[in-house]
């Protein structure tokens, strides 16, 4: 029945928007107000579900297969089945080519994966080893108190030292916790899972002039913990809270790298805070800390002992090892390709600000959110399937085309964190192993974006195949050869870390934004899939180089170059479009010598004009999560008409009877898109209160 449906779906859409899968109920869940219960929707199937698996027909199949199930989260893998339409991405790709090279040795690479992506072809690609001859595992060392910094902490100590970081490496985990939590459980949890990583109660000694790490004996964790049920407005003194504990620095010399806090906000709902130092984690830990504090959590509230598997080695083997291995001819193959790659590259991409740059590293910062639509989301990865390349590729071309365009610059050099985790082993490791590699891409002659992404896709082949050199180690290297080394001033990141969850039990747990209030770089562009919703982008800025407007209007042009990059990817770069119609409306204007428009004289033709400007733009940040311009201006016209209906307007007064939530909002930009007055009525006071009030305001309507 399902085929049947998708058959008939793709007579009337284009491919892309066709389902992977579909799921049939009997009927729609609802909720008491008659919408669609969406939490109790059942799981849809992971992938088509109408799957044909083609079992492996050769040993190099069956283990190429095997892999692919792994690393996709799947049962098994047919041997004619292609990984990226499975759901694999450059990440995954990556973590595969780590296990495949254990069976398969160095031949197994990023480029092989892309080029060869059913079991069949990239087994026929590969010829499978006799067991034992792959690369070796990490060993255990026989000391796990003491070893070095790994490079990549080396150079955030070195940073943290000469006092240019502070809280910028400070990694925030902030969640809503609604549901009967047991702080004491969770507390017990949260020591569990600090004894389980040794990186987590690790801290930092000189020993002749050389940093190393100290692992210390599990100690429970600092907690701060706050009944504010009390307080008026709970949740923001909760926000509040949280910021203050995410902005203070850590101590690496003496502080355990992990503090916590909580914050009773309602009955059953608290803002859990957990913030630790960028030395001891990464953006892939913070996936591990949740999953072993959820199962932790468990275990502690039913009494019971927790008998997961141990870890084989720990963040200190890995530190040894990398010292060890990254030496001599290895370092050399790598430094090599880096040297030949950026030779030339600018030190400096001449962006705009609005203010004059300073040597700092790092500065007062802060971060704006918007969403990219689904429609958009899904053109953009048919455009990448189509072509052999992935959604990180699309998009970070995309955003160097942006950065050509606001710089004027045709050689960019862009940053970009990739994982850092040579071996399996490594995925369940709480730690610091994230590097950062340099992605120069040209833009000379003008190409089309096809041609850009063509250049992109092959440097990111490149790229992954030489992350393991330290970012220091590269930068000293070019400066000996010539004086120079190109400076990133901008980050760009597909959030794709993909840690399998675990719930923790009678609860749900939901993000809350707290932001460090510092940046490390100019600009960090951070894109995420969210379901239903599209891309989340969020932008961290220096605050101190540019105003909030000018961060507010790069998001409307990326969404609009991404738009006219999925319509039109064979138009050159310097031809896309990246103004949005409001923006393009006042410059035609303005070229033909119009007067500027009227004053906005309302509060709803404000606000429809800046929902106009920028549809995609974060409105609201509330527990129901996050509301657009665009969305709240359709829910605000919609309920404006209705009230109109009702003869609400110019003379009348409407009382607004509603909780403090998006609906509060939505109703009094509706009561003045109508034209009325409000009077806000709150729901906890007497009925004899609420009825005086409707009566001394000569209320003509109720909106509840």
């Amino acid at each position: 029945a399902s085929q049947a449906i998708r058959d008939e779906l793709r007579t009337r859409l284009p491919e892309y928007m066709v389902p992977a899968s579909i799921t049939l109920v009997d009927a729609f869940p609802l909720t008491p107000n008659g919408k669609v219960d969406r939490k109790a929707l059942p799981e849809p199937a992971g992938g088509s579900d109408d799957r044909t698996i083609d079992a492996p027909v050769t040993p190099g199949e069956a283990a190429v297969a095997t892999i692919m199930a792994t690393v996709l989260s799947l049962e098994a893998v047919g041997r004619s089945e292609d990984f990226f339409r499975l759901g694999g991405h450059s990440l995954l790709a990556m973590r595969m080519v780590a296990r495949l090279r254990q069976q398969f040795g160095p031949a197994a690479t990023i480029q092989a994966v892309f080029d060869h992506s059913t079991p069949a072809r990239l087994a026929a690609h590969l010829t499978l080893q006799t067991p034992g001859s792959g690369p070796p595992t990490i060993p255990r060392r026989d000391d796990a108190t003491s070893s070095p910094l790994s490079f990549a902490q080396e150079l955030i100590w070195v940073q943290s030292e000469m006092g240019q970081a502070r809280a910028a490496y400070n990694v925030p985990l902030v969640r809503w916790v609604t549901g009967p939590l047991d702080v004491g459980a969770l507390r017990q949890a949260l020591n569990t899972v600090v004894e389980r990583h040794a990186t987590l109660r690790t801290t930092v000694a000189v020993e002749d002039g050389i940093p190393v790490q100290r692992v210390r004996p599990a100690t429970p964790v600092e907690w701060e913990y706050d009944d504010l049920t009390g307080e008026p407005d709970s949740r923001s003194v909760a926000l509040e809270r949280a910021r203050q504990a995410v902005g203070r620095a850590f101590a690496l010399d003496r502080d355990q790298l992990l503090r916590a806090a909580s914050f009773r906000t309602g009955a059953d709902e608290h803002l859990l805070v957990l913030v630790a130092h960028h030395i001891a984690v990464d953006g892939w830990s913070g996936g591990l800390l949740l999953r072993d504090l959820a199962l932790a959590y468990g275990a502690a509230r039913a009494g019971q002992a927790l008998n997961w598997p141990a870890l084989s080695i720990q963040f200190g083997d890995f530190a040894t090892w990398q010292r060890q291995t990254l030496q001599g001819p290895a370092l050399e193959e790598q430094l090599t390709y880096w040297t030949r790659r950026l030779a030339g590259a600018p030190t400096i991409l001449e962006l705009p600000t609005d203010r004059p740059r300073t040597d700092r590293l790092a500065g007062p910062g802060d971060e704006v959110i918007a969403f990219i639509p689904p429609d958009v989301q899904q053109q953009a990865l048919a455009l990448a399937m189509e072509h052999g390349a992935t959604l990180y590729m699309i998009l970070l071309a995309a955003w160097q085309v942006l950065l050509g365009r606001y710089s004027g610059q045709r050689d960019i050099v862009t940053g970009s964190p990739v994982a850092g985790r040579p071996t399996p082993e490594t995925e369940e490791l709480v730690g610091d192993f994230v590097n950062t590699v340099l992605i120069r891409s040209r833009l000379d002659g003008d190409p089309d974006f096809l041609t850009l992404l063509g250049q992109v896709r092959s440097t990111c082949f490149e790229a992954f195949s030489h992350d393991v050199v330290p970012l220091e180690t590269l930068s000293a290297a070019l400066h000996r050869i010539d004086g120079n080394a190109p400076q990133f001033q901008v980050l760009f990141v597909l959030q794709n870390n993909q840690v399998s969850t675990t719930p923790f039990p009678g609860l749900e747990l939901a993000p809350a934004k707290v932001h460090v209030g510092t940046a490390k770089f100019e600009l960090s562009l951070s894109v995420a899939e969210v379901a239903g919703r599209g891309l989340r982008t969020s932008l961290e800025y220096r605050s101190d180089l540019f105003d909030r407007s000018t961060i507010d209007r790069m998001l409307v042009h990326f969404e609009t170059l991404l738009r006219s990059i999925v319509a039109e990817p064979r138009t050159p770069v310097h031809k896309l479009s990246m103004i949005g119609l409001a923006e393009q409306r006042w410059l035609d204007e303005a070229e033909q010598g119009a007067t500027l428009p009227p004053l906005i004289t309302t509060v709803g033709e404000a606000f429809a004009a800046q929902a106009g400007a920028t549809p995609s733009r974060i409105a609201l940040d509330c527990s129901a999560g996050l509301i657009t311009y665009g969305e709240l201006e359709r829910r605000a016209a919609h309920v404006a008409a209705y009230l109109r209906g009702l003869g609400a307007g110019p003379g009348h007064t409407v009382a607004l009877c509603v909780d403090r939530s998006p609906d509060l909002i939505v109703a009094i930009l509706a009561t003045l898109k109508a034209g009325a007055a409000y009077v806000p009525l709150d729901p906890t006071y007497p009925r004899q209160r609420l009825e005086f009030m409707v009566a001394d305001s000569s209320a003509t309507h109720i909106l509840c």
